[in-house]
């Protein structure tokens, strides 16, 4: 670790014996380093930098592994997007003979990509739209009557259409054939 410490743009690198980052066993420890910079403006030397310091500790017999935003690969550039948007103005301009009537379609991509929450910088993915397990099923999936627990058996929920219901099974059901007993 004082190999990542000697870095100009290290901040700080955690002792794990000082922060009681080592597991009682003494298999298990935890470094912790900050960056003064940001992950983005972080050099190709900071990077070499830091992957000496994991080889070092591998060489060593050591299982190293590190996680976080300085490891993250550097930003994909945006002149693909810059250079098709450019041609699909040409494109429209000169397929709709007018700029205000080609440029409704590229307003309508610029507002649909600024409002969507997974293209903004800084913002996380969409939320999952499933509500999580258990939550809704589809009526064909939901438990029959006397699978449910004993506060939910009196709900009483519509079948779609060609599935039958518990009850409807029930009240239709064929009947035991009587047989006919032979008399002595």
């Amino acid at each position: 670790m004082t190999e990542v410490k000697e870095s100009s743009s290290i901040g700080r690198v955690t002792d794990p014996f000082a922060t009681q980052a080592v597991s009682t066993d003494g298999t298990t420890a935890y470094v912790q380093v900050t960056y003064t910079a940001k992950d983005t403006d972080l050099t190709d030397g900071d990077h070499t930098g830091l992957e000496k310091a994991l080889e070092a500790g591998r060489d060593q017999g050591l299982t190293v592994e590190a996680s976080g935003n300085a490891l993250a690969p550097p930003a994909e550039s945006h002149a693909a997007e810059v250079i098709g948007f450019a041609l699909a103005a040409v494109i429209l301009a000169i397929t709709f003979g007018s700029l205000i009537a080609a440029g409704l379609p590229l307003l309508t991509a610029l507002v649909g990509g600024g409002v969507s929450p997974g293209r903004r910088p800084g913002r996380r993915t969409p939320p999952q739209a499933h509500p999580g397990p258990g939550r809704t099923r589809p009526a064909a999936l939901r438990r029959p009557r006397e699978d449910r627990p004993a506060d939910r058996r009196h709900v009483q929920r519509a079948p779609l259409h060609g599935v039958r219901t518990p009850r409807q099974d029930k009240d239709s059901a064929p009947q035991p054939k009587k047989t006919a007993t032979a008399k002595p």
